[in-house]
């Protein structure tokens, strides 16, 4: 029978994690003879691989290489498989066991590209055990009714709860390794920017781990300058195949605001370059946060400005949060 599921799986140092999540994928409903199982150990330093090789799986293909990072892995794994369908899945994440069999039958029952659906998020403790957030994975059009600004704003869904045909993978071509921390929402925003049709699936079929950050805010600069690194490419993309509608042009203007609000005191240069990017592509003068942060800046410094912006920040923050707290209450 021929392989109709390529499950990509990139490892690092994931020795604590790798059997489980393969044993997800070994204990689907659908045939194992339709799965073919490829982890890239993307150069562990721990027992990954050796845990990988004492399983003895049949349908798995083991491929290592030097540390280039997980969306490079993704590649690797990508370009070596063969099914009509493609799920990516994190080391540390498991496939509930009907995710495979009930996500293909959705995308041939409505013609789609991306299956995608709900998932439990289980959140780490100090004591290193995981038990369960929530239940997380909302439909896009609740975002956006356009695919491409749902994924470009705010939706979002691991690679554990979505399912690709090779087809639309194939258009996309790869996923980019310029983007560190959100590669998996690019590559969801990518396949919109292709056309990709999507199709919810409405139960929850995959398990997704968070792990405590040994530096959150190193990892949340890292992640910022994503954001705004990602808006520059959007914008790119979408005046270079004359998409850029005022509509997007909208969604770029608050994604700049956004990020000249986090960058402020903590990254000048890319702070100077999301605020420019901001008003050049805002409609009306507005006076926000990013243009109080600005003059400051400008007036003060960069020391003595992110001092000044602490409790004016703080109570935008909370005019902000009562702000979507009366909207709900209202509707």
């Amino acid at each position: 029978m021929a392989v109709q599921f390529s499950i990509i799986i990139p490892c690092y140092n994931a020795a604590r994690w790798i059997e489980a999540t393969i044993q997800s994928v070994r204990q689907q409903t659908v045939p194992q003879s339709e799965i073919e199982i490829i982890v890239v150990d993307d150069g562990s330093k721990d027992d990954s691989v050796r845990c990988i090789q004492a399983l003895q799986v049949a349908n798995l293909r083991l491929i290592a290489i030097a540390n280039h990072g997980v969306s490079y892995a993704r590649n690797v794994g990508t370009a070596a498989s063969r099914g009509e369908f493609i799920q990516y899945l994190d080391a540390d994440d498991l496939l509930l066991p009907d995710a495979l069999r009930r996500r293909r039958q959705v995308l041939l029952a409505q013609n789609a590209d991306v299956a995608y659906g709900r998932y439990e998020r289980l959140e780490e403790q100090a004591d290193g055990t995981f038990v369960t957030a929530s239940v997380a994975g909302q439909k896009m059009e609740e975002v956006n009714a356009d695919p491409e600004l749902a994924a470009f704003s705010s939706f979002w869904v691991p690679p554990v709860a979505l399912l690709y045909r090779r087809t639309v993978v194939e258009k996309i071509g790869a996923w980019n390794r310029s983007l560190p921390v959100i590669q998996d929402a690019r590559f969801l925003q990518d396949a919109a920017f292709y056309k990709a049709r999507f199709a919810f699936v409405a139960e929850v079929l995959g398990i997704y781990r968070v792990h405590r950050a040994g530096s959150l805010s190193k990892r949340t600069l890292i992640f910022e300058r994503d954001i705004l690194k990602n808006a520059f490419q959007t914008e790119h993309r979408w005046k270079k195949n004359r998409l850029l509608t005022a509509g997007r042009t909208k969604y770029l203007a608050v994604s700049y605001q956004r990020s000249a609000e986090k960058l402020f005191g903590r990254d000048p240069a890319r702070f100077r370059l999301a605020y420019r990017a901001h008003c050049r592509c805002r409609k009306f003068w507005q006076i926000g946060l990013a243009d109080v942060c600005a003059f400051l800046l400008q007036v003060c410094g960069v020391g003595v400005s992110r001092q000044l912006i602490k409790p004016l920040e703080f109570g935008v923050r909370a005019y902000r949060f009562l702000g979507r707290r009366l909207k709900i209450l209202a509707a």
